[in-house]
């Protein structure tokens, strides 16, 4: 939410491109410059608009799968709790057919107490309503969420928060636990065709 840019992470396409899997990587405004709010809905836009362009663009609007690490995953997570015919016209509450949210933070009120929210300026509303684990998720999308195995426990815990909240109301939720791999780590692990995380992202895309 607040560092970083798409290019840092471009490398991770070329194992999915290798496998012939068309990719996206999304870049958006980070905080303060926007609010959190915004930021999120900025992602909004972004997949909306590869949906309605999918023809030039040649891509299939049919498949959209998507993935996330860190700030990432909690965006996923977001992707998967907007209802998406209320957002864009012609834009199925099904746009979305597969989420990977990796390492992600899904209820954010208790960031609003950590240095973390000097940046995000979040209050209690925003916070409430940027916090996947209090919303519902729109469609039966399956969900593999993942963590390392060598995360701090706050991930932990809010992976199991998530999986918890969700669990009745969304698709198969999957969890994973990618080892020897930290919250930096990870990210790597999500392009490497060697990593176990690779494979099960790779065996799921819908």
């Amino acid at each position: 939410w607040q560092r970083g840019d798409k290019s840092m992470y471009s490398f991770i396409a070329n194992a999915f491109v290798d496998s012939e899997v068309n990719v996206a990587v999304l870049g958006y405004p980070i905080c303060p410059q926007v609010s959190l709010t915004a930021l999120v809905d900025s992602v909004r836009k972004a997949l909306v608009h590869l949906h309605m362009h999918a023809d030039e663009l040649n891509i299939n609007r049919d498949r959209f799968n998507i993935c996330g690490s860190s700030a990432g995953g909690h965006l996923v997570a977001m992707m998967m709790a907007t209802k998406w015919s209320d957002y864009a016209s012609g834009v199925s509450d099904n746009l979305v057919k597969f989420g990977v949210p990796v390492s992600g933070l899904y209820d954010l009120q208790p960031l609003r107490l950590t240095s973390l929210n000097e940046a995000v300026s979040m209050d209690e509303k925003e916070a409430a309503a940027n916090s996947p684990q209090l919303l519902k998720p729109a469609s039966k999308t399956p969900m593999l969420i993942t963590v390392g195995a060598a995360e701090t426990p706050v991930f932990f815990t809010q992976m199991d928060g998530l999986v918890q909240s969700w669990r009745s109301q969304a698709g198969e939720i999957t969890q994973h636990i990618e080892n020897n791999a930290d919250h930096f780590d990870i990210i790597e692990r999500i392009g490497d065709p060697g990593s176990e995380l690779f494979r099960q992202i790779i065996n799921r895309l819908q």
